[in-house]
């Protein structure tokens, strides 16, 4: 008698196929490649909120490459406050990039 189908199964295992191809194809990668992604590193990096509670919505460039934007940092910093008090903190920068 044949197992039942399962088509959970079946999914996971395609996933799984694709998440480790994916993987293979990271380490794989020629020299020229990551070198073309050390150059995307000069890239505008992007941040887009939306604030539940006070309903307001903020998209900016926070950092071109590694360099912080001097506007942006302020912005965030009143953005993210405690939206009780009204009180703004100084975030991390670093912590820009992690989001």
């Amino acid at each position: 008698m044949a197992p039942p189908h399962n088509p959970h199964r079946r999914l996971f295992l395609g996933r799984g196929a694709a998440v480790a191809h994916a993987a293979a194809a990271a380490v794989l990668l020629p020299k020229a490649a990551l070198a073309s992604l050390s150059e995307e590193q000069d890239l505008a990096r992007r941040l887009a909120f939306n604030h539940l509670h006070t309903h307001e919505r903020l998209a900016l460039v926070y950092a071109q490459g590694e360099q912080f934007v001097p506007a942006a940092l302020p912005t965030l910093n009143h953005f993210l406050r405690d939206h009780y008090s009204g009180d703004v903190g100084v975030m991390d920068p670093d912590l820009f990039h992690l989001l």
